[in-house]
């Protein structure tokens, strides 16, 4: 539910920014190599390092169209279904 509650969110945000020119993007990190278990996740595929670059670079780009909805995106840029 915490997922659902978060992309509503954008939605919402979305819709106020846009009548101004503002875009909103969700983006998922992918599955990051990280301690937030307390141990090293080694079953990650990419690096805090990977991930971060492809999120700048997503939100830089400025190819994407958001329309009526937020842009719900994974750190390479590619969309994800809402």
């Amino acid at each position: 539910m915490s997922k659902a509650a978060n992309n509503m969110q954008g939605a919402l945000i979305h819709n106020t920014l846009r009548r101004e020119g503002g875009r909103v993007f969700q983006i998922h990190p992918g599955h990051v190599a990280t301690y937030m278990r307390g141990y090293l996740d080694t079953t990650a595929k990419i690096t805090p390092d990977i991930s971060a670059s492809g999120i700048l670079k997503t939100v830089l780009d400025g190819t994407h169209e958001t329309g009526s909805r937020p842009l719900y995106l994974d750190y390479r840029g590619e969309p994800l279904p809402w």
